[in-house]
């Protein structure tokens, strides 16, 4: 049981982080869009 929910936590901190990385990456993209238009 332990294992398993071990294994749900990892796999939502990893999903989540990835999210972040992206959503940060995406509103980077568009301030350089808005400053360069």
């Amino acid at each position: 049981m332990g294992e398993i929910l071990f294994a749900i936590l990892s796999l939502s901190a990893v999903v989540t982080s990835i999210l972040v990385i992206s959503v940060r990456s995406t509103v980077k993209a568009l301030l350089y869009l808005t400053l360069l238009s």
